[in-house]
C-alpha cells in the first residue's frame, strides 16, 4: 500500500465509509473526525499515520493501537478511548479538551509507552495527567 496524502475534509460518522481499512498509513492534513465511533475500526489495525493541523470532536476509539504516529498541532475535543495503546508515537503541540482515557469493557486500561511530547496542553482531561 503507498501513503496518501488527505486533506481539507469533515469526516462525520455517516461519512465512515470514505475511509478504508487500509487508511492506517496515510498522512491527514487540515482533516477534522467528527462524532465518529469505533474510529480504529476505519482506520485500520495498527494506526501509524500522521495527522497535520487536524482536529477530532467526540469521537469514540474502542481499544486502538495506535503506534508510531505522529500528531501534530491536533486538537481532540470531548473525545473517549476505552482501552488501547499509544506506543512510539509523537505529539507536538496538541490539545487535549474534555477527553478521558478508561479501561475497556474487560477492563483493559489505555497504556501509553514510549510517547513524546512536546509543548501539548490538556483541560478536563482524565487519564494523562501522569504523562505531560
Amino acid at each position: 500500500m503507498t501513503n496518501r496524502l488527505i486533506e481539507d475534509r469533515h469526516l462525520t460518522d455517516k461519512d465512515r465509509y470514505f475511509l478504508k481499512p487500509d487508511s492506517s498509513e496515510h498522512v491527514f492534513r487540515y482533516f477534522t473526525f467528527e462524532g465518529m465511533k469505533h474510529l480504529e475500526e476505519r482506520l485500520g489495525p495498527s494506526i501509524v499515520s500522521s495527522f497535520l493541523s487536524c482536529s477530532f470532536i467526540e469521537c469514540e476509539w474502542d481499544a486502538p493501537l495506535v503506534s508510531g504516529a505522529l500528531f501534530f498541532e491536533t486538537t481532540f475535543e470531548r473525545c473517549t478511548f476505552h482501552g488501547g495503546t499509544f506506543a512510539d508515537c509523537c505529539f507536538v503541540a496538541c490539545e487535549f479538551d474534555e477527553c478521558r482515557f478508561e479501561s475497556d469493557a474487560a477492563g483493559r486500561a489505555f497504556t501509553f509507552s514510549k510517547v513524546r511530547w512536546y509543548d501539548c496542553k490538556r483541560r478536563g482531561t482524565q487519564g494523562l495527567a501522569e504523562q505531560f
